[in-house]
């Protein structure tokens, strides 16, 4: 049997929690792990200690663990401590899934997992963008020019610019500067969700601070994390394997178009875009995500997302419900 860790990072907010409820329901429920084979490690990090085990009696139904980050590393690194930390942990698995804690487990998972044992290889799949399309870069320096000077200063060789970005279908019709240079990157990826071997998540975490530190000195904004991944992956020497589409379906429009195979076997949907699904406003409780599946005219992945979440709603978070009292739940809600 393959032991597996499933690893969340998470703020202790009530959406937080509420989506982390309906994600390890889809994994007992979806995922094709077979119980008793994995365990799901919830990463909490904030500078307010709360009593997670009180705010959500339900995880006594699944395979839960709550870690907090240290102080000192939250308030040294703040939300990339939440992040990176995971890596930095002594797993006692063979295999290791990294989520977002935005995803909901759509179809089994067990194909990768399996891919992933005894392995150095990184799953996941391709960023959408490329990192540097954000917040001026471009009028700093080009693509290439940025990936020559980030791994430059990480003591790297030039990256091998081989790794097309998912978006590019529709971006090349826009009109952007250095437009040709958007379409290729070296290995970036989208860290919604992560597959490997053990060994492939210690070796990411044996340089992550660093090479985050690294990022940061030229280059710092939301994505600056992502990039300390790619340079952990030159780094580490390990093999990018990028993973299909469908273990990171993003609830857009586009993606659902342009890949139209994937999106028809969606096995995790990552509801990052909140204009039909909010995932915080529409999870701060459970009777706000009760209304916001009940909405008509949801596109096609959002409308199989709330189709998703009512089934596990039904299955199992109804009746984890029943843990609280009546009075406890009313309150929550």
């Amino acid at each position: 049997m393959i032991r597996t860790e499933i690893h969340i990072p998470i703020s202790p907010t009530p959406d937080f929690l509420i989506r982390v409820h309906y994600l390890a329901a889809s994994i007992e429920m979806y995922s094709g792990l077979s119980p008793g084979s994995y365990k799901i490690v919830v990463t909490v990090g904030d500078a307010t200690r709360v009593d997670i085990e009180d705010l959500c009696p339900w995880a006594i139904r699944y395979p839960i663990e709550w870690r907090w980050v240290p102080d000192q590393e939250w308030l040294e690194r703040g939300i990339f401590a939440t992040a990176f930390g995971r890596f930095r942990y002594a797993f006692e698995a063979d295999a290791v899934v990294m989520l977002d804690g935005d995803v909901l487990v759509t179809g089994s998972l067990a194909e990768m997992v399996n891919e992933a044992v005894g392995t150095l290889r990184f799953h996941a799949i391709p960023a959408h963008y490329s990192p540097f399309c954000y917040q001026g870069c471009l009028e700093q320096r080009s693509p290439h020019e940025w990936w020559a000077e980030i791994f430059r200063l990480a003591g790297l060789s030039p990256p091998i610019l081989s790794m097309e970005h998912l978006a590019w279908p529709w971006m090349q019709e826009q009109d952007w500067p250095y437009l040709e240079q958007l379409q290729f990157g070296p290995p970036y990826p989208n860290a919604g969700v992560i597959i490997g071997s053990a060994e492939t998540m210690r070796r990411i975490g044996a340089s992550i601070y660093e090479d985050l530190d690294t990022v940061n000195t030229a280059f710092c904004n939301v994505l600056s994390g992502q990039v300390a991944l790619s340079l952990a992956i030159s780094r580490q020497g390990l093999e990018w394997a990028p993973l299909p589409l469908r273990y990171n379906v993003p609830n857009v429009q586009q993606f659902h178009d342009t890949y139209p195979d994937e999106a028809a076997d969606v096995r995790v949907l990552h509801f990052l875009q909140t204009t039909e699904i909010d995932r915080v406003a529409d999870f701060q409780s459970y009777a706000h995500l009760e209304q916001a599946l009940n909405r008509s005219g949801l596109s096609p992945l959002n409308a199989f997302l709330a189709e998703r979440l009512r089934s596990v709603h039904l299955a199992k978070v109804s009746s984890d419900l029943h843990v609280l009292s009546a009075r406890e739940f009313n309150d929550r809600s």
